[in-house]
């Protein structure tokens, strides 16, 4: 599974980004994701919040302040690699300052220096000068996994809870559930917890925000995952932003092997935050031909975003094969894809959930459901080591990033979602 590699740049000029971007398409085997700051601070916020492995600034007319930039982007995000992008034409004026600015941003902490426009050959040598300097932090990065639907009601949370949980029985004080359905979250009643701080908490500690005081932020269960739950009202999920909450994913996955994320149903600039993010995304559906018309929009509209069908899942839950049901062969046929997971319909997984015990921690492999569920735990756990074999290679051990401060991939488009239901996620 290819990781991104993240990208920032930073400049007035325009042009800057769209160079990085024909630049990185001609790149053989690398998927990366990039971002745009315009101004030092906000590129500073974007550094701190993203963790970039590149970061781009142009050298420009403000030369007295581009070694403070430098440093400050070292304090904000130590692991990433600094390098300066500058037009020839930048030394046909003053030589000399042109000269000294560069010994002053090497000697504050730029590895690099790139001619503009950019040219494939000069960003990738970059690109793999950071992957052979092991510019990789020590500690491996956790494996961040999305459950997402486009509508609600077809058990999205109830997987969540389960495989977090399963999880959670094989890597104790490892695994994170986030719930992000900010209006509906329901993984702490799931798990039978009253949740006295959520994620809204974290998102306004953003700041001063590390691995402690993340762990503080979040409620234990007796499995042994941690809970960052749900905002309790509107008023807090207001409080969200794209900002934030990559802030929060980008920390989780440097606290924690595992971290699952809960989605919304509504495809907003936040969850094409997420998306990026992630190591790998599971569709939930139904065999319901409602559901399905959706579903089909729904993965067309992945593909214009260009969320590689690589890190995609298909799961056909609460699934039924009866009259009047569609089998797996004609959804399957429907959606021009197979289905990787098919969890069948359980009155046990209802009862569990109304009882906050979820139905892994007594999963077995003896009925259906029970191998199911084991069956997606297990697929969601070899995340970890297919990326361990990918990082051990001589190609390039590149970490998930996120788009930036303007999105120089696909921009939004508005999703051809059904109306939100409430997540009755109670029926798995």
């Amino acid at each position: 599974m290819a990781h991104a590699q993240q990208i920032l740049t930073i400049g007035k000029d325009h042009a800057l980004a769209d160079e990085c971007e024909l630049a990185l398409a001609s790149v053989g085997g690398l998927r990366a994701v990039t971002s745009a700051a315009r101004s030092p601070s906000q590129g500073v916020e974007a550094a701190r919040s993203r963790r970039p492995d590149i970061v781009l600034i142009e050298l420009a007319d403000d030369l007295e302040q581009l070694p403070l930039l430098v440093e400050e982007l070292l304090r904000a995000s130590p692991e990433s690699i600094i390098a300066a992008a500058y037009h020839p034409r930048f030394f046909d004026a003053d030589s000399a300052s042109g000269s000294a600015a560069m010994i002053a941003v090497l000697r504050a902490g730029a590895r690099d220096f790139l001619r503009r426009p950019l040219s494939t050959e000069d960003l990738q040598q970059l690109i793999f000068r950071v992957t052979r300097t092991g510019t990789v932090p020590a500690r491996p990065l956790g494996k961040t996994i999305l459950f997402a639907s486009n509508k609600g009601g077809v058990g999205k949370s109830t997987l969540a809870v389960n495989v977090a949980c399963g999880l959670a029985r094989q890597h104790r004080g490892q695994v994170l559930l986030i719930d992000t359905s900010l209006q509906m979250g329901v993984c702490g009643t799931m798990l039978d917890l009253q949740p006295k701080t959520t994620l809204t908490d974290a998102i306004r500690e953003r700041q001063r925000l590390d691995e402690v005081l993340l762990r503080q932020l979040t409620v234990p269960h007796s499995c042994g995952l941690d809970l960052l739950a749900a905002p309790v009202d509107v008023m807090q999920a207001a409080e969200m932003d794209e900002e934030g909450m990559t802030r929060v994913l980008q920390l989780a996955r440097r606290t924690y092997e595992f971290v699952i994320v809960d989605t919304f149903p509504v495809l907003d600039a936040m969850v094409m935050a997420m998306l990026d993010l992630a190591d790998r995304t599971y569709l939930v559906f139904e065999n319901l031909v409602p559901t399905l018309i959706g579903a089909v929009k729904f993965l067309s509209l992945l593909e214009s975003l260009q969320i590689d069908r690589e890190r995609q899942r298909l799961i056909l839950n609460k699934f039924q094969d009866g009259s009047g049901c569609l089998n797996q062969h004609t959804v399957e046929g429907r959606l021009d894809r197979p289905v990787d997971h098919v969890i069948p319909y359980d009155r046990r997984a209802i009862l569990a959930a109304n009882v906050g015990q979820p139905f892994a921690l007594q999963a077995s492999r003896w009925n259906k459901l029970g191998r199911s569920i084991l069956r997606l735990i297990d697929d969601v756990e070899s995340i970890a080591g297919e990326t361990s074999r990918l990082a051990g290679s001589n190609l390039d051990p590149f970490r998930n990033g996120n788009a930036g401060l303007e999105r120089t991939s696909p921009s939004h488009v508005s999703p051809p979602f059904e109306g939100h239901q409430s997540e009755d996620d109670a029926t798995a």
